[in-house]
C-alpha cells in the first residue's frame, strides 16, 4: 500500500530510480551492456533520459547484486559472468521447477494449455526466422508459463531476481555457433506434452534433465566468449 504521506516528488524519484535499475539490469542480461564494459554516468543519463541521482542509485543496486563493479579512479563496469553464480542459480531453478511442472500436471486447464502452446509456437516461428533473440524470449516465456499455470508466479519472480548470470550465459548459449536450438525445442515439447497428458513423473524427469543440460556446453560457450567470464 502506498504511503499517503509521501510527496509526489518522492514518488517520482522512486519511480525513476526503479526505472533506471530495471532498464540497466535488463540491458546487462541481454548484452546491451557487455561484460567488462564501462558504464559512464553521463552517457547513461542521456541514453535513459534520466537524471544523475536515479542512474547512480540504480547502479548502486546493481553493484549490491554483483552485476556491476566500481573501480576507484576508473569508473563503473559491468561485471564478468560468474560460473559459480551460474551453477548456483541453475541448481535452485532445477529443484523448484521440477516441483512446479508436477503441480502443472494437476492444475493445467484449457487456458493453461493455450498459454504454454503459444510459447512453443513462438519458439518454432523464431527458429524458422532465425531470430535468436525471439527464440530466447519465447523460451523464457514458456518456463514462466509453467509457474503461472502452477499458481507459483511469485516463486518465478524470486528466482529471476537472482539469476542474471545464468540468463546471460543462456543468452550466449542459445546464440552460440554450433549449438542446436532444435534439440532445445524438442526438450521443451517433451515437457509440455507430459504436462498436457498429466504425467507428473515424466514431466519432473524431463524438466530436470533439460535444466541440468543448461550448463552442458559451458566449456564451448566460454571458449567462444572468453572475455566475458570470470576465471574459474
Amino acid at each position: 500500500m502506498a504511503d499517503k504521506n509521501a510527496s509526489p516528488a518522492m514518488d517520482e524519484g522512486a519511480l525513476q530510480q526503479e526505472s533506471a535499475y530495471r532498464i540497466l539490469r535488463e540491458g546487462i542480461a541481454r548484452f546491451a551492456y557487455k561484460p567488462g564494459e564501462r558504464l559512464g554516468a553521463s552517457s547513461l543519463c542521456r541514453e535513459l533520459n534520466l537524471g544523475r541521482t536515479p542512474v547512480r542509485e540504480g547502479l548502486v543496486r546493481l553493484q549490491q547484486e554483483g552485476l556491476v563493479q566500481a573501480r576507484p579512479k576508473s569508473g563503473t563496469y559491468v561485471s564478468l559472468i560468474s560460473p559459480a553464480r551460474m551453477e548456483s542459480a541453475r541448481f535452485v531453478r532445477t529443484q523448484v521447477e521440477r516441483e512446479v511442472v508436477v503441480e502443472c500436471c494437476s492444475r493445467v486447464d484449457e487456458a493453461g494449455l493455450s498459454l504454454i502452446g503459444s510459447t512453443l509456437r513462438a519458439q518454432r516461428q523464431a527458429m524458422e526466422e532465425g531470430d535468436v533473440g525471439a527464440f530466447f524470449e519465447a523460451d523464457l516465456a514458456m518456463h514462466e508459463a509453467f509457474f503461472t499455470v502452477a499458481g507459483r508466479h511469485l516463486a518465478w519472480e524470486w528466482l529471476r531476481a537472482g539469476d542474471t548470470d545464468l540468463q546471460r550465459y543462456r543468452w550466449l548459449r542459445i546464440g552460440a555457433k554450433g549449438l542446436d536450438r532444435q534439440s532445445i525445442l524438442a526438450q521443451h515439447v517433451g515437457i509440455c506434452d507430459a504436462i498436457a497428458e498429466r504425467r507428473p513423473t515424466d514431466a519432473a524427469f524431463l524438466a530436470t534433465q533439460h535444466l541440468r543440460a543448461m550448463l552442458d556446453e559451458q566449456r564451448e560457450v566460454m571458449a567462444e566468449f572468453p572475455g566475458y567470464f570470470e576465471a574459474e
